[in-house]
């Protein structure tokens, strides 16, 4: 996987904390982490710092100059950054703001891109592991590999301010669901 189509590399550091703080509540602590489109590495470090301080947490994202420059500066043990992904198997998975085009003036995005991506994200899940989809232009639930998950019912009810789409090209209203469960 080369891509994961968010063009911009804004970030800032726990940009979503009640969505990171539910999530923790859900998965426990001392798991492995993917942040797939991890940009600058704001995310990781909050991760690390503040909700998964015994948890081992890969970055991973396409700008290999930003990764390099993460790896330089790293010191944390638990923590790597990587610009191609391996066969690893994760734990959790965090797809914040990375599965869409914002603003959408940025270009198009695609339901075949957003479900070719799905499929390679599915593949380094473990079995019972989380995947968080936050700010997707498409919905999980219509993916082939959906059938495998459960969506899980969380406090926090937002799933993002990018605009929501089924397949249909219909548009999506107040969609609360971000947080998914690979089944046993």
């Amino acid at each position: 996987m080369n891509r994961v189509n968010q063009i911009s590399h804004y970030t800032e550091y726990n940009r979503y904390p009640n969505h990171f703080a539910e999530i923790r509540k859900k998965t426990g602590d001392s798991i492995d982490i993917l942040s797939l489109g991890c940009s600058t590495g704001e995310e990781v470090k909050a991760l690390s710092n503040i909700y998964y301080k015994s948890s081992r947490i890969t970055g991973y994202d396409i700008c290999a100059e930003i990764i390099d420059k993460l790896n330089k500066e790293n010191k944390d043990t638990k923590v790597r950054y990587i610009k191609e992904l391996d066969e690893k198997v994760y734990d959790l998975i965090m797809c914040m703001s990375v599965l869409c085009r914002w603003p959408e003036s940025m270009g198009e995005y695609t339901k075949k891109e957003y479900d070719e991506i799905v499929s390679e994200i599915d593949k380094r899940l473990k079995k019972g592991g989380y995947l968080c989809i936050y700010n997707s232009k498409y919905l999980f639930e219509e993916t082939d590999e959906f059938k495998n998950y459960k969506m899980v019912k969380t406090e926090v009810k937002d799933s993002g301010f990018v605009q929501k789409y089924k397949k249909t090209g219909e548009k999506i209203k107040d969609y609360p669901y971000y947080l998914f469960q690979k089944n046993q």
